[in-house]
């Protein structure tokens, strides 16, 4: 990892980070990239969430937590049409989850463990954007909410790749993830 606006001027060794003019090295494993028990994994992700609904709530949305689910709408909507969304937070066992969703109504099903091809076939095909944090991954649709809830996990670097690509139908190669799910 090179950091922003820094001079690389030889090799960077894998899995270390450099920053600086010129860059110097500044992390090395054991202590860079820190691996995360799943625990910690679930308390940052908790955090995450936590300050995402923050910050709906600061822009202006009303945001209401029903046991893993977040109804989230627009506190003024014109009179005849008031936007609302629901979002399905889990941190657990994925598989199970969706299993027990039944027929509820939903349009975000943000998960981060990895969410399995079955259950992500089941989630499209009832049109309900699925965001697999472990695997930075979501589908090709899209709605209001999906996009605000990608747009705010950028800020803590996650990113997501369109599951199957429309570009390249081919499977991507990825670098391998030091820091696994």
């Amino acid at each position: 990892m090179v950091g922003a606006n820094s001079v690389v001027s030889g090799t960077i060794p894998a899995y270390s980070m450099a920053v600086g003019f010129p860059a110097r090295i500044v992390g090395r494993p054991p202590v860079f990239p820190k691996q995360l028990s799943d625990h910690e994994k679930t308390e940052r992700f908790t955090s995450i969430v936590q300050n995402m609904i923050r910050f709906f709530v600061g822009s202006g949305l009303e945001c209401e937590k029903q046991g893993d689910f977040y109804e989230i709408g627009e506190r003024k909507g014109r009179w005849f049409r008031r936007r609302k969304w629901r979002m399905h937070v889990t941190a657990g066992d994925v598989r199970e989850t969706v299993n027990t969703l039944g027929n509820e109504r939903f349009d975000v099903f943000l998960s981060l463990k990895e969410i399995a091809a079955d259950a992500r076939d089941l989630l499209s095909s009832r049109n309900i954007v699925w965001i697999d944090v472990c695997k930075k991954e979501r589908p090709n649709l899209s709605n209001d909410l999906s996009e605000e809830v990608l747009s705010f996990l950028k800020r803590y670097g996650i990113r997501t790749l369109r599951y199957p690509d429309i570009e390249n139908p081919e499977p991507v190669e990825r670098a391998p993830e030091v820091v696994g799910c």
